[in-house]
C-alpha cells in the first residue's frame, strides 16, 4: 500500500464526501472510487459504505483510518531527513510506533454477559485444523456487573453513573437507596436519562 493511497483514505474519511475529497485531491471522483475499491479489496475489508448523503465509516474502516493517520504523521516528521533505502521508499523508520487501536463494546445488560467473548466463538464451525488460519480476536466487552463500585468511580464521564444503575436495577430496593443517597444522579443530563429508558 502506497502513502498517496493513506492520503486518499484520510481525506474521504475528513470530508465524508466522495465529491469533496476527489477536489481536495486534485483527482477525477471516478478515480478516486476506483482506487478506495483498490484498497478496500486488498485489506479484505470495507473502509467506508456509500450512502447518499455521502459516505460513512465502517468500523474497521475506523480502526484503519487511526493506524493511516499515525503513518502519515511519521512519515511528515521525517521529511528532510536523510533515509536509508527501506525507510525512503516506506517513509516509516524503526524508531517509528503506532499507538494501539482498541474498539470497546458496552453490553447495557444488568445481567453477566454470557455470550462469545472472542471472535472464535463465534464461528458456527469449531474445527481446530480451520480455526487456526483465523486470526482470534478478543472482545474487549465492558458489563455493568462485573465492574465494581470503586471501578465506577474511575469514569470521567456519566457513562459510569449510568452503568451503575443498570448493575443495581436487579435488585429495586438497592437501587432506590443508591438514587436516595447520590446527589449526582440527580445532576445527570438528559441524554444520560435517555439512555437508562433504553437500556
Amino acid at each position: 500500500m502506497k502513502l498517496q493511497q493513506l492520503k486518499y483514505v484520510i481525506t474521504i474519511a475528513d470530508t465524508r464526501s466522495m465529491n469533496e475529497a476527489a477536489k481536495q485531491l486534485f483527482i477525477a471522483q471516478p478515480s478516486l472510487s476506483g482506487a478506495v475499491k483498490e484498497i478496500e479489496k486488498e485489506l479484505g475489508f470495507e473502509i467506508f459504505v456509500r450512502t447518499n448523503r455521502g459516505v460513512e465509516i465502517t468500523k474497521e474502516g475506523a480502526e484503519f483510518i487511526a493506524y493511516a493517520k499515525q503513518v502519515m504523521e511519521a512519515t511528515k516528521s521525517h521529511k528532510g531527513e536523510k533515509l536509508s533505502g527501506d525507510e525512503f521508499l516506506s517513509g516509516f523508520t524503526k524508531e517509528d510506533k503506532l499507538i494501539p487501536v482498541i474498539t470497546l463494546v458496552l453490553y447495557f445488560g444488568a445481567e453477566e454477559w454470557d455470550g462469545a467473548t472472542n471472535l472464535h466463538k463465534m464461528f458456527e464451525i469449531q474445527d481446530e485444523r480451520i480455526l487456526k488460519y483465523v486470526s482470534d480476536y478478543k472482545i474487549n466487552l465492558i458489563q455493568p456487573a462485573k465492574i465494581s463500585k470503586e471501578e465506577f468511580q474511575k469514569f470521567r464521564t456519566e457513562l459510569g453513573n449510568v452503568l451503575e444503575y443498570i448493575k443495581l436495577s436487579k435488585n429495586k430496593s438497592v437501587l432506590h437507596k443508591q438514587i436516595q443517597q447520590e446527589a449526582e444522579f440527580w445532576k445527570l443530563h438528559k441524554e444520560s436519562f435517555d439512555l437508562l429508558n433504553t437500556a
